[in-house]
């Protein structure tokens, strides 16, 4: 990759010098040779660079990849955005991981074909212990390390539907402590709701409705005008379900509120699904 070539087209589309996009980091000689590939720079200046032109790292490689998202990159975005465990994505998601080059070394996405074909066992057999046995590796690696970092939050979310139901509570409570570490930072508070619908599930299988119950109705609170309409139908359905188990007579209103919701969208499919879980819970 050519970077010096993007920054320089990235600096005369902004209209700036030189001598302004160098000023206070590294002399201007030093600057246009980087430009002009003649000599690299440290990662420390080349960020105080971006910095200045309010570009993060990960939008200048958009940019300099011709405004495309990598291969890799887009597999772990359809794994990540997997509302359920939809068997044909994870199929698809597996494929795609098995025909990337070199896939085996990747540790990422390595792991994320592992957590894939535990996930298809499970859906496909019931068979929780076996699935559990699949992911112990990726697990057992993640459990040791000192802190976890956004992505290693988001794989051990994926797993903890293949914890006991005790321990994957204890493990998102820790996982949602870590994140306190990231307040301010932009990709955050998505995975934080994230992490506080899927503790509620855990909490409605553990029938600890009332503290199910008092999530649910902070996250509504704190983050409904950010999180996408999928997780605020899911909220609304697992408040019926509280609700409901709490012998309220509100509960179907709010199971209906998430299927008004996800009519306005045409997602019958996800109402299929919302709809099974509400079924198997409110027994």
């Amino acid at each position: 990759m050519t970077i010096g070539k993007h920054l320089k087209r990235i600096r005369k589309n902004k209209g700036y010098t030189q001598k302004y996009s160098a000023e206070n980091i590294l002399s201007q000689s030093s600057y246009s040779k980087f430009e002009d590939e003649k000599s690299d720079i440290k990662a420390e200046t080349f960020i105080n660079i971006l910095n200045k032109f309010h570009i993060s790292p990960s939008e200048f490689l958009f940019i300099a990849d011709e405004y495309k998202v990598s291969e890799e990159q887009q597999i772990l975005m359809d794994f990540f955005n997997l509302p359920y465990n939809d068997l044909h994505r994870l199929h698809s998601i597996k494929n795609k991981i098995m025909a990337y080059e070199n896939s085996e070394k990747n540790i990422m996405l390595s792991d994320v074909l592992t957590i894939c074909n535990a996930l298809i066992k499970l859906a496909q057999t019931s068979d929780i212990d076996r699935a559990r046995e699949i992911v112990e590796p990726v697990w057992d690696r993640l459990s040791t390390y000192n802190n976890w970092y956004l992505t290693d939050i988001k794989l051990i979310n994926v797993l903890l539907y293949l914890f006991p139901v005790d321990t994957a509570i204890e493990v998102t409570k820790s996982l949602l402590n870590r994140l306190n570490q990231y307040k301010g930072y932009q990709y955050s508070v998505q995975l934080q709701s994230t992490l506080l619908i899927n503790l509620t599930l855990l909490l409605i299988k553990d029938k600890n409705y009332q503290e199910a119950l008092s999530v649910l109705e902070d996250t509504i609170k704190t983050h409904q005008k950010q999180m996408p309409y999928q997780s605020l139908a899911l909220c609304f359905s697992r408040k019926s379900l509280c609700l409901h188990h709490l012998g309220h007579d509100s509960a179907n209103n709010y199971l209906q509120k998430a299927k008004q919701l996800l009519e306005i969208y045409e997602e019958n499919d996800m109402w299929i699904l919302i709809e099974k879980e509400h079924q198997t819970y409110s027994i």
